[in-house]
């Protein structure tokens, strides 16, 4: 634990740009096996606050990128959303992450809750919305809808991904609302 508190105050002391020029393989071989969420664990630990920085943003979208690779590597295009939530939650449990599934978004509306709220499919360690898609081509409106979530939510930052594409990272978007740097 001692070794991955290092590293994560390394990486909190670099510049914004830091985190492109490392590599998560890397971090991983310097861990001496822990995991890239222990890793993440001890950033919010040094904190010691309840903000977030876009380092730390980008290294858990890193880390959330990696895990639908995975799955996406394993069951390939083609299935039904339910399957690839299902997958991408458990291989986000087992690294150790937060997760909340279909958690209820309600839309307020001039002080008054109302019965149309929506789903969020995926949040992560409640900071990272993420929205699955199974589609043949994301649209518009699939980006809008992650927008809407993050503006509904208050959160920062959303990851649209969509299983059905032949390469995942031909199926990734990402959404920021407002600053990832938290005032």
């Amino acid at each position: 634990m001692h070794r991955e508190i290092e590293i994560a105050k390394k990486i909190k002391a670099q510049p914004l740009g830091y985190l492109q020029k490392i590599n998560l393989k890397n971090i991983r071989l310097q861990t001496e096996n822990s995991s890239p969420s222990k890793i993440f664990n001890s950033l919010n630990n040094i904190h010691g606050k309840i903000s977030y920085t876009e380092v730390e943003y980008n290294f858990l979208s890193q880390i959330i990128i990696e895990s639908a690779i995975e799955v996406h590597k394993e069951l390939g295009p083609g299935l039904f959303e339910p399957v690839y939530e299902y997958c991408l939650i458990k291989v986000l449990t087992k690294k150790g992450l937060e997760i909340k599934s279909q958690l209820n978004l309600p839309v307020v509306f001039r002080g008054e809750v109302l019965d149309k709220g929506f789903a969020i499919d995926i949040l992560v360690s409640n900071l990272v919305i993420i929205e699955l898609k199974s589609v043949s081509a994301v649209l518009p409106v699939h980006e809008a809808q992650l927008v809407t979530y993050l503006k509904l939510s208050g959160k920062r930052l959303g990851l649209l991904i969509n299983f059905n594409e032949q390469l995942l990272k031909d199926g990734l978007r990402s959404k920021i609302n407002g600053s990832l740097n938290h005032d």
